[in-house]
């Protein structure tokens, strides 16, 4: 690794700034863009990142159980107050809300890291879904259940695919 990736990993690795990490390190920002692809540079940058978890203890462990309780959170439903002039208090409206734009966010950061798919809201598409298995088996995916599920019509479904593939 030359003397000018090193100080553009370094500088780099610190807050991801790229613009600064080419400034820094005098470097064009095509050459910065081929020092992001360098499988040589990739590693230090990685290391330097592992190093720099370690010292403040974080791991991915750490961010996905806080992840998680943000997605909890959120979820959560708190009824809205309002100000009783009787009372002089807040009180319960009997309306409620919940943080549905930071639950999905926190969820998306999720299901990157566990690789769910590459769109891991497939399953919303309100359409059955053939899919192959590796050992040839059919699979069938229903993705449009209704909140109220009639378990016999259910297994006659399941009982008519399975009449389809004899």
């Amino acid at each position: 690794m030359t003397k000018k990736q090193k100080t553009f990993c370094d500088v780099y690795a610190i807050d991801f700034n790229f613009k600064e990490a080419c400034i820094v390190a005098g470097v064009s920002e095509s050459y910065g863009t081929k020092c992001l692809n360098n499988p040589e540079c990739i590693k230090y940058i990685s290391m330097l990142n592992d190093r720099a978890s370690e010292r403040v203890g974080l791991s991915k462990q750490y961010v996905l159980s806080k992840l998680k309780t943000i997605v909890e959170r959120c979820m959560q439903t708190e009824p809205v107050l309002v100000y009783d002039n009787i009372t002089k208090q807040y009180v319960p409206s009997g309306e409620y809300t919940f943080n549905a734009n930071s639950a999905i966010r926190a969820l998306e950061i999720i299901a990157k890291h566990i690789d769910i798919s590459d769109n891991p809201f497939d399953f919303i598409a309100g359409s059955q879904k053939a899919l192959e298995a590796p050992n040839d088996e059919k699979v069938i995916v229903v993705d449009d259940i209704p909140e109220y599920i009639d378990i016999e019509v259910l297994k006659e479904k399941i009982l008519e695919c399975e009449d389809d593939d004899i």
